[in-house]
């Protein structure tokens, strides 16, 4: 594993919460709605199971599974801001912290930090260096 894919790893799991986060509103969505009554104005369940308790459990499931998520996504970052903490370049320090612990675009470090994009990515690259020979004797 690379520096940059060791480093990488929070991103992964924040997408993976945020298609969860996506999919929960989704079954939220359908454990509330509403089915069209009759005529009469009387709702009636004419399913054998209970299909409401079923949508519910299915959304609970979600949250389950993002709290899981949730916890080993900031176990990563703990890692990843423990190797970064340890670099000698506050410069460095700052651009893998902002784009590989708060997930910040390239173009919003760029503005932050006051540096045009070949300096930017001239100063990345030198920070992975960095925090290769940080990180490779603990990559397994």
């Amino acid at each position: 594993m690379t520096a940059k894919e060791w480093l990488s790893r929070g991103w992964e799991i924040d997408g993976s919460i945020k298609e969860l986060q996506e999919a929960k509103g989704a079954a939220f969505t359908r454990a509330t709605s509403i089915t069209a009554c009759g005529a009469s104005g009387v709702c009636v369940q004419e399913s054998r199971g209970n299909s409401s308790e079923r949508k519910m459990l299915a959304y609970a499931e979600y949250d389950d599974a993002i709290d899981e998520l949730t916890a080993n996504l900031f176990c990563v970052q703990g890692e990843i801001v423990r190797a970064i903490s340890k670099l000698n370049n506050p410069v460095h320090q700052r651009i893998l912290t902002a784009r590989y612990v708060n997930f910040k675009e390239w173009k919003w470090i760029m503005r932050d930090i006051h540096y045009e994009r070949a300096q930017m990515f001239r100063e990345h690259s030198q920070a992975l260096r960095e925090i290769e020979e940080i990180v490779r004797p603990n990559d397994t």
